[in-house]
């Protein structure tokens, strides 16, 4: 598919198109789709196009398939235009996705052009319903659907890449304290003060995001080795030896630090979660204040 279109046209819409087979393979780039994907038309060639969205694009492929097989010869000619939003994580971008129908000299789908647009600014309902979906609201940081997400696109780019990911599972020491002697207001204050701190212990190019409760996941790309994520763990415990400035209060909060790492220790990002949330737990069990890794 998009080997007979010409790319010089496909470049001057002014639009970022994706090409992709009937099988969820990506045939297609345009200049604006690399600029969106940070990819090059060779370089995605052929790969998974659920590599570069961050969730399965393929179940949408089938169910389109599936759709459009029920058309009849008159509908397929002016066929249903299949939109949604589709996120870029690694661009930290969100658009909406058109999806056109390609068909053989049959009549068959072989394919799909996937012409990406930038939502609209004005459809504060749109955006307002997004990020409610997707973020926390009382850090805003990315909630737990969000990082799952990213980790799945992370896992999904260190497979084609040959890389590894690390996982850290933060957990607060004593949290539960802080709300029953100081209230619950105080204790969301600490929960904001403590996102700011993890934040400034990262990469821009890292995501932590609030798990639930007192519990934080933080996302580290391209890891080169298991010292890097000892010394992002290291910097976090000792960030957190400053008091944070709660109102009239002064709370000291520790916390405890679980870590993980794909391949190395899970296959899936259901175990690479679990696996850093069990070595936290150990962490929590040899005292507190401290990390482990998932052994």
């Amino acid at each position: 598919m998009m080997k007979n279109e010409p790319a010089g046209l496909l470049n001057s819409l002014g639009i970022a198109i994706i090409g992709c087979n009937q099988y969820g393979l990506i045939t297609f780039l345009n200049q604006n789709a690399e600029v969106v994907t940070g990819l090059n038309h060779t370089a995605a060639f052929g790969t998974p196009i659920s590599n570069l969205v961050g969730f399965k694009f393929e179940n949408e492929i089938r169910k389109a398939l599936i759709q459009l097989d029920s058309l009849n010869s008159a509908q397929k000619q002016c066929p249903p235009l299949l939109t949604r939003d589709i996120s870029f994580p690694s661009q930290h971008l969100t658009m909406q996705g058109t999806m056109i129908p390609v068909y053989d000299n049959a009549g068959t789908c072989n394919g799909f052009v996937i012409a990406l647009h930038q939502k609209s600014i004005d459809d504060s309902h749109s955006e307002e319903t997004y990020y409610r979906a997707n973020y926390d609201l009382l850090t805003g940081l990315p909630n737990r659907f969000l990082l799952i997400d990213r980790i799945q696109f992370a896992m999904n780019l260190a497979k084609r890449q040959s890389t590894q990911i690390g996982l850290l599972f933060l957990d607060l020491d004593s949290f539960k304290l802080v709300n029953d002697s100081l209230g619950h207001l105080i204790g969301d204050k600490l929960l904001q003060s403590v996102a700011k701190r993890i934040i400034n212990c990262i990469r821009s190019s890292d995501s932590v995001g609030r798990y639930g409760g007192d519990e934080f996941l933080v996302l580290l790309n391209e890891v080169a080795s298991l010292r890097d994520c000892e010394q992002v763990a290291e910097k976090i415990l000792s960030s957190f030896c400053q008091p944070h400035r709660l109102n009239s209060k002064s709370v000291i909060v520790t916390v405890s630090i679980g870590i993980s790492t794909f391949p190395g220790d899970a296959d899936s990002e259901e175990s690479l979660i679990d696996h850093a949330d069990k070595a936290m737990y150990i962490a929590k069990r040899k005292g507190q204040n401290r990390f482990e890794f998932y052994k």
